[in-house]
């Protein structure tokens, strides 16, 4: 693509940029990777922002030329806004009938290298775990260890900003070490620090997630007992009432809708269980550790899947965590020799929240009836599950007599808190039958 069609394309970028003063040019084009800003006129200067911002050409490596222009001065309102504007060009933009050569993009892995790496060599994906050392490693997309994987050197890391939980994709030498990005969590990367998931405020949740999608009973927990953006949700149940039918159909509902990403973290299940998640959700990170794995294993598995959905929200996506179990991950955390346990799962389940500025990271977790006292306080919506209901053929047996959601009346239209003051009215007298009797006869 000559200049002219890029500025053909992507006119709405070029105006915006063009508005902002020489300075706020070069911080922008230095926090997209373009080294040297101070050597370009403004309109070439501009060009090639567009061409890196865009990923039609590759950003520079990371170097300290041209160190006079500060990346981390670039506003994130404007970084954000070219990163819509060049999404909303690009919808706008008709589909090519003609044919389109492939363009080969030259990628250099280091300074004075004479490998290229372009569309003809593979391009490796996966999430980045940084260990103590600092010390980086591409895990798989679900979040487990593979052999021969790819690692990441210390300089890379800070060169890029990168974190443990990114979703990262690049080029790898012969030696096994990813030497070229070319994107960080599905965007072009930014030579910049990025807010920190723990520094943005945490709000309480305003929009719900849509649980019941052609559902009764998933429709009722949307009614009495809402699950918000950014809830801390426990749902408290006994084998045999029906909580893994829950979650499959909690997260079916989500992904319908796109309204969020899913994270599933499954600890000590069955192989076959596994493998019928993932079958099920193919396009979601489906964290799971078998009963026949380390403990140790099952730890990193889930601190690793929490990150990744950290990233999500930071980046200002929704992420919606299903944790089965919070047993399992106290025992994990435990036999792994983590120091306070206990406290460690009470935190990994407060990192639930709808961030100030950013997205919002939703965790509905699970639990038995018994360890109630034990995350009560954290969690702000409990679903509770009934054996006595389950045994009357109703599954998932949900108690929507004991479930409750903290603020609901924020999370529904003053039509629905109409229909949930009903359905509460027929809970409190006739249980969960009575809910979904009524749910029938009123036609919710």
């Amino acid at each position: 693509m000559d200049e002219s069609e890029l500025l053909a394309l992507y006119k709405k970028v070029y105006d915006f940029v063009n508005e902002r003063n020489i300075y706020e040019v070069r911080n922008i084009a230095r926090t997209f990777g373009v080294n040297a800003p101070c050597e370009n006129r403004k309109h070439d200067l501009i060009v090639k922002l567009i061409q890196v911002a865009s990923g039609a050409v590759p950003p520079d490596p990371p170097s300290n030329r041209g160190a006079r222009v500060k990346a981390g001065a670039a506003s994130e309102q404007n970084i954000s806004r070219i990163r819509a504007l060049i999404e909303e060009c690009r919808a706008e933009t008709p589909y090519r009938t003609e044919t389109v050569e492939p363009v080969r993009m030259e990628l250099h892995d280091r300074a004075g290298s004479k490998k290229e790496y372009g569309y003809t060599d593979t391009c490796y994906r996966g999430i980045l775990e940084v260990d103590g050392q600092g010390r980086g490693y591409l895990r798989s997309v679900q979040c487990d260890a593979r052999e021969n994987e790819l690692w990441v050197s210390e300089r890379t890391i800070r060169g890029y900003f990168l974190r443990t939980g990114d979703f990262v994709s690049g080029y790898a030498s012969l030696d096994g070490e990813l030497v070229q990005i070319e994107t960080v969590n599905g965007k072009t990367p930014l030579f910049k620090e990025r807010k920190r998931f723990e520094e943005l405020a945490p709000l309480y949740p305003d929009r719900r997630l849509t649980l019941g999608s052609g559902d009764a009973i998933m429709h009722a927990v949307d009614l009495l007992c809402p699950v918000g953006m950014g809830q801390r949700a426990v749902i408290y149940a006994q084998p045999g009432t029906g909580k893994t039918t829950f979650i499959r159909r909690a997260g079916q509902s989500v992904a319908q809708s796109g309204e969020a990403e899913l994270v599933f973290i499954l600890l000590n299940q069955r192989p076959e269980e596994e493998a019928e998640m993932r079958k099920t959700f193919p396009f979601s990170t489906v964290a799971a550790s078998s009963f026949d794995k380390p403990c140790a294993q099952n730890a990193r598995t889930a601190l690793l899947a929490l990150e990744r959905a950290k990233r999500i929200a930071e980046e200002g996506g929704n992420a919606v965590v299903f944790l089965d179990s919070l047993t399992a991950l106290a025992a994990a955390f435990e036999a792994a020799g983590m120091a306070e346990a206990g406290y460690a799962v009470k935190r990994f389940f407060a990192a639930a929240r709808k961030l100030d500025g950013a997205g919002s990271l939703t965790i509905v977790a699970t639990a038995l009836l018994q360890e109630e006292r034990t995350y009560g306080e954290a969690a702000n919506a409990v679903i509770r599950f009934s054996e006595e209901i389950a045994s009357r053929g109703i599954v998932p047996a949900v108690d929507f007599a004991k479930s409750f959601t903290k603020r609901a009346e924020t999370l529904l239209t003053e039509e629905e808190r109409a229909h949930a003051a009903e359905l509460r009215s027929a809970a409190a007298a006739g249980g969960t039958e009575a809910v979904l009797r009524a749910m029938e006869e009123k036609g919710f």
